[in-house]
């Protein structure tokens, strides 16, 4: 009987999980993504010059169309700190329409190309309690970004559960 008890929770959460998938954001219901389908397969990779169009002919459709890298590993160092951590390169209405839940600073922060927004997460491993804003942050060895907000880190039921830090599309 315990066994069976134990088995029907543990599916019980696992559709919980499964069924509440990336609604943490607060328009999860309207939020979709394009993606390319051809007789081999589908995939998430799109021609850039596809959200120009997407806005030009469909003019008030869409609130927001954004541009995102995947997500990948970078090398994230600053003040002497560095790590590998996992990142989008977005752009700036992003954080809006994901809903961001700023700890510091403002989803406003992308809108300079010479900023990053990073995680609680990641702001604890290169801080500790100091206040990161203001902080530079340097991108794989080479990117030079000023911390411009801090976001609390993305459920684990979420496509973006991985991602530590945003930085700016215009970098790419």
């Amino acid at each position: 009987l315990a066994v069976g008890m134990a088995i029907t929770i543990l599916i019980g959460l696992w559709t919980y999980d499964e069924v509440t998938y990336n609604q943490s954001f607060a328009n999860y219901e309207r939020i979709g993504r394009v993606m390319v389908h051809n007789g081999v397969g589908t995939y998430k990779n799109h021609p850039i010059p596809l959200a120009a169009e997407l806005r030009s002919s469909f003019p008030g459709a869409f609130k927001h169309v954004i541009i995102s890298t995947q997500t990948q590993e970078y090398i994230i160092s600053s003040e002497g700190k560095k790590f590998m951590q996992m990142g989008n390169y977005m752009e700036p209405s992003a954080p809006e329409m994901l809903s961001l839940r700023m700890k510091a600073g403002t989803w406003q922060g992308l809108r300079d190309p010479h900023s990053i927004l990073i995680s609680e997460s990641l702001s604890t491993k290169l801080y500790g309690t100091n206040r990161p804003l203001g902080k530079e942050v340097t991108i794989n060895n080479e990117l030079h970004v000023t911390v411009a907000g801090v976001f609390e880190d993305f459920a684990d039921n979420t496509e973006f559960k991985n991602v530590t830090f945003i930085a700016p599309w215009e970098l790419m």
